[in-house]
């Protein structure tokens, strides 16, 4: 049946991520996992284990859960898949892919939109295909995978035109469609049972490193804030940085979505469950409309014939939002933000009369329609550019956030979690200033300022360390809740006690 995890309280094995090795230098493995506890509310943690077997053993186990879990609550999502037409794995992943359109809708984090949609598709059909394709899906074995992500870095890259210009695959493609066979073959075994073991098992692509967004300092970033004169735009960098929110999600707010309760003396919150993209009327069509929460008539902005139209596409599950995940507390002070632009926005109404489409948009152009992405990218871009700032898009005002958010609350990683919408804490710690560096820079400043004070002579000043100094104090103990940390404090003292012997 498989190992076991140590976590005792659990109820039932919700998911599990594709295990990562910690490090090359030895064989630990961590594979994080999420669960619902005996009072029926859902976690997520990690388990270790320190070889391939342990490993392979425990995956064994969680997906043996998972699926009883899922036998359980029946499944989620009408699928169009025919199971006795999936012979090879080319096959599979087509039916995967139509799948997992059906996920997007109802906010599953496995699903994909439109546009990755299409994107996975490219990818199935000039790289995955010609390798794997051809072979049944109950005979590929796991030394036909590992050979064949190999043999995968030999092809031609594809251009936007699916024509080879010359260059190799990369190994972050190589990686990408690593993750769409595994979770093709997930689906395969878990959902329509077609076969008993998942030949992914143990296959490992290594993961390209992926450099950082470009993201302003706190100096150049109040610069730009400071000098921002456009009522809507500020509001727009307000919330990005209070929400930590996407774009999508900013232009999809409506002013239902702000419960403001100061007047109450209450916690104010704004609901983020919504994102405001484009989608073919065809991908609409093909999905029922499903997880689509409104679509907006054409505009004078669109052309007449255009295909694509803007929608409110639900962002969260709803067990997340029966859990109140949508929540984004948020200051008083951005409350009266929003308070104050709302009457320049009953101006705007009032001076466009009936011609005024009322949507309930926070943002929104004089006449009332809705603003894309690109012209918001665009109002930010013509505030920075003159100043000279580096250039960025609004995205990276949400990288921004939440690495401020790291450091203001402590590095709780579980709080900012329901914040950003990260389903699994690992992509915080991988994409945005881990905890790890700030602590070891703070534990590097409260050694000097150990050192500096112990190391002086009478002559020179006489200093007496005491935990009555408030300052000190909170140094020391940020110094002892990391474990390096520990290491040089104690260090410290000894070369301390060893200075101070003979006096």
């Amino acid at each position: 049946m498989g190992r076991k995890p140590k976590k005792k309280d659990i109820a039932e094995y919700l998911w599990h991520s594709e295990p990562t090795k910690i490090n090359a230098t030895n064989d630990n493995w961590r594979i994080r996992y999420g669960y619902l506890d005996s009072e029926g509310k859902e976690h997520q943690t990690t388990e270790t284990v320190n070889n391939e077997r342990a490993k392979n053993q425990f995956v064994s186990y969680l997906l043996l859960r998972e699926k009883e879990h899922k036998a359980a609550k029946g499944t989620t999502v009408a699928s169009k898949v025919d199971k006795t037409e999936i012979e090879t794995v080319e096959q599979l992943l087509y039916a995967y892919a139509e799948h997992t359109k059906y996920l997007h809708t109802i906010g599953d984090r496995y699903g994909w939109d439109e546009g990755t949609y299409r994107a996975n598709i490219g990818k199935i059909r000039n790289y995955i295909v010609p390798v794997f394709g051809s072979f049944p899906i109950w005979k590929i074995t796991r030394v036909d995978m590992r050979q064949g992500f190999k043999d995968m870095l030999q092809l031609p890259q594809a251009n936007g035109n699916h024509k080879a210009n010359g260059a190799r695959v990369s190994q972050r493609t190589v990686y990408d469609c690593k993750k769409i066979i595994s979770r093709a073959f997930k689906y395969a075994t878990d959902d329509l049972e077609l076969i008993t073991e998942n030949p992914m098992l143990g296959v490992t692509v290594k993961q390209p490193k992926s450099g950082r967004r470009e993201v302003w300092t706190e100096e150049q970033f109040n610069f730009a804030y400071d000098n921002c004169s456009d009522p809507q735009l500020k509001l727009l960098i307000s919330l990005m940085i209070a929400l930590s929110s996407r774009i999508g999600e900013c232009l999809a707010l409506t002013w239902s979505d702000v419960y403001d309760n100061e007047d109450k003396h209450e916690p104010s919150y704004i609901r983020v469950y919504k994102q405001l993209v484009y989608r073919s009327e065809e991908f609409i069509e093909e999905t029922n409309g499903r997880g689509i929460l409104k679509v907006f008539d054409q505009v004078r902005s669109t052309r007449p014939d255009a295909k694509r139209r803007a929608v409110f596409h639900v962002t969260k599950t709803e067990k997340e939002i029966e859990a109140k995940t949508d929540r984004i507390y948020v200051a008083p002070e951005v409350i009266f933000m929003l308070r104050d632009y709302k009457l320049v926005q009953n101006q705007h109404k009032q001076l466009a009369g009936n011609s005024y489409i009322d949507d309930d948009l926070i943002f929104d152009h004089e006449d009332g329609t809705h603003i894309s992405s690109q012209y918001a990218d665009d109002m930010f871009r013509s505030l920075y550019e003159p100043l000279g700032l580096p250039k960025v898009d609004l995205y990276s005002l949400r990288h921004f956030s939440i690495t401020k958010k790291l450091d203001y609350n402590r590095h709780d990683y579980v709080s900012l979690a329901k914040d950003t919408a990260h389903r699994q804490l690992s992509t915080i710690q991988d994409y945005y200033e881990t905890p790890e560096d700030s602590v070891r820079i703070d534990t590097a400043k409260a050694i000097g300022k150990f050192l500096s004070r112990s190391g002086k002579s009478d002559s020179e000043s006489k200093v007496t360390i005491s935990l009555a100094d408030e300052d000190f104090a909170k140094k020391l103990e940020e110094v002892a809740s990391d474990s390096a940390g520990k290491q040089m404090l104690e260090f410290a003292i000894a070369m301390y006690e060893k200075n101070n012997s003979g006096k």
